[in-house]
């Protein structure tokens, strides 16, 4: 029995040990974590409805129609390639739109419809060539006294 002694001390110490009393009062909050990684993005939210519109611009240069004027060339020959050109009046005035029109010649095509010197810094006052071609050329006319070129430009000195 004296084997049998300590083992029922320790017993009843650890039964009486296991008591636990009423809990204290909640401690104080710990200090803030780490910040974690971001999370993954959401979707995009729906579209706002859209502005007021801004205000008006200031008025443009605006040209006078007074400044505008056409010039038509009429006629080519066979000797001269069918070909018509016509110019502003002035290297400093602007081509603003040219055309070629009138030839009807059966088997005529219009292989040249274009401006010339419209660029800035151009040497050549600004001007429009027309040109036509036959096929087969064979028969075709000496002259076309309808083709016609037409251009018109703005003058430079008409002001704003």
């Amino acid at each position: 029995m004296a084997r049998l002694l300590p083992s029922i001390i320790l017993a009843a110490v650890l039964l009486a040990c296991d008591k636990t009393g009423p809990a204290g009062p909640q401690g104080p909050a710990g200090p803030t974590g780490p910040q974690g990684a971001a999370g993954v993005a959401g979707p995009a939210g729906p579209q706002g409805s859209p502005g007021p519109p801004g205000p008006r611009g200031p008025a443009g240069p605006g040209r006078s129609r007074i400044g505008v004027y056409c010039r038509v060339a009429q006629g080519t020959r066979a000797d001269a390639g069918y070909v018509l050109g016509i110019s502003c009046d002035d290297f400093a005035d602007t081509p603003v739109v040219g055309s070629c029109s009138g030839v009807f010649e059966q088997s005529s095509f219009l292989t040249i419809n274009e401006p010339v010197g419209w660029f800035e810094g151009a040497a050549v006052t600004g001007g429009w060539n027309c040109g036509w071609r036959f096929n087969p050329p064979i028969g075709a006319p000496l002259e076309l006294p309808t083709a016609t070129a037409t251009l018109c430009c703005f003058r430079a000195d008409a002001g704003m």
